[in-house]
């Protein structure tokens, strides 16, 4: 006879909730948000660096593919936007893509 009160839930994965869903489907809604705000931030403040050339030193470049994310709910899948640095126009040296402390 077992000595604890522990009850499995079997299947809790393959489950639709609609709740979850729906607080999921907000939990992505405010990441995205928060990665465009970061992403529009660093270009704004970069946006006076051009190249040789006059062209824009960091350019957006679509996104990064989509990866998932640990929350209090469980993982969700986001899409994180990528950015490519063409000189190297910040105080460390420039990698093609930067990276976010966010993500």
């Amino acid at each position: 006879m077992s000595k604890h009160n522990v009850v499995e839930l079997s299947g809790r994965e393959t489950r639709r909730d609609e709740l979850t869903e729906l607080i999921r489907d907000g939990a992505r809604k405010l990441i995205r948000e928060a990665l465009e705000s970061e992403v529009s931030e660093l270009l704004s403040d970069l946006s006076g660096r051009r190249d040789a050339s006059g062209r824009a030193a960091v350019v957006r470049n679509g996104y990064q593919p989509e990866r998932a994310i640990q929350t209090g709910i469980g993982p969700v899948t986001v899409k994180a936007l990528s950015t490519t640095c063409l000189v190297n126009c910040l105080s460390r040296p420039c990698s093609p893509n930067i990276s976010f402390g966010s993500l």
